[in-house]
């Protein structure tokens, strides 16, 4: 029985990908129309500064008729306890909290109100 061998070399293929081409960008369109729109600009200085002010802060997390609990944020835009599958990442846009879960979606918006509370609701 012959050996088999450990390496082949092909034919060059680029030009067969070549022609699925269009239909990558296609996907690579749709993909970024579901992804979450936190993630597609860059928060401004304003904004900036109220993550820096979040990072490593413990906040209690009260969602109406569901649970209690809390949860610390990181600068990085996730969570260091208490997120959980609706609750992956978040960001601050326009002096908004804005949280999204494990598939990016965005699933709540929050406004800041007085003595350092977020309130707002589910999207």
């Amino acid at each position: 029985m012959a050996a088999r061998p450990s390496s082949t070399i092909d034919a060059n293929t680029q030009a067969e990908v070549a022609r699925y081409e269009d239909d990558c960008l296609q996907l690579i369109a749709e993909l970024k129309a579901k992804s979450s729109p936190a993630a597609q600009t860059l928060p401004g200085e304003a904004d900036r500064a109220v993550i820096a002010a979040m990072d490593g802060r413990a906040y209690k997390y009260h969602r109406v008729g569901y649970d209690h609990r809390s949860m610390v944020f990181r600068g990085d835009g996730t969570f260091a306890s208490g997120g959980a599958g609706c609750e992956r990442y978040w960001t601050i846009r326009d002096r908004r909290l804005l949280i999204a879960g494990d598939d990016g979606r965005l699933t709540m918006d929050l406004a800041s109100a007085r003595g350092g509370r977020w309130v707002g609701g589910a999207l």
